[in-house]
């Protein structure tokens, strides 16, 4: 990962944005902008390589309490993935990975247990050629927000 971040003045900020949009965007919010499934890394210690290596490289390192993934079993064997959302004396509602509210009422619960898994998928790096990457870590380590042009958005 070093390796690649080296070679940051060479970064396309831009690419950087949209892989984040593309790949990252879904679940987290940075800036004002993305999903709501995991944490909001505006302010996260985005400028510290080491911490934003670990989280993306290995995201089930270090889960925070509220982004604690569960596995709901319903009587009739469905299986549910996803954080608590909220809990009554009647319900439990989970936000899934796709980021949808899925409400069970509690006498159709057969188990709920926490997972030590994050919902976050490993190996997301993967799919990304090196220049991505490099880009991608550029965008995330800027302090403010970088503005897409319709020839970046066209062009992925």
């Amino acid at each position: 990962m070093q390796s690649v971040v080296r070679s940051s003045s060479q970064s396309n900020l831009e690419n950087g944005k949209t892989m984040f949009t593309k790949h990252c965007g879904t679940c987290h919010r940075l800036f004002g902008e993305g999903g709501k499934v995991g944490p909001d890394l505006t302010g996260y210690e985005r400028s510290n390589l080491d911490f934003l290596s670990l989280a993306i490289i290995d995201p089930s390192a270090a889960i925070r309490e509220e982004f604690t993934n569960y596995r709901l079993l319903t009587a009739d064997g469905q299986v549910l993935s996803g954080l608590l959302e909220n809990q009554t004396p009647e319900t439990v509602t989970m936000r899934t990975a796709e980021g949808n509210a899925v409400r069970v009422d509690r006498d159709d619960i057969e188990s709920l247990q926490a997972s030590p898994v994050s919902l976050m998928p490993e190996n997301i790096l993967d799919a990304l050629s090196t220049e991505d990457v490099r880009d991608l870590l550029a965008y995330l380590q800027q302090p403010m927000q970088i503005p897409l042009t319709s020839d970046s958005i066209d062009a992925n």
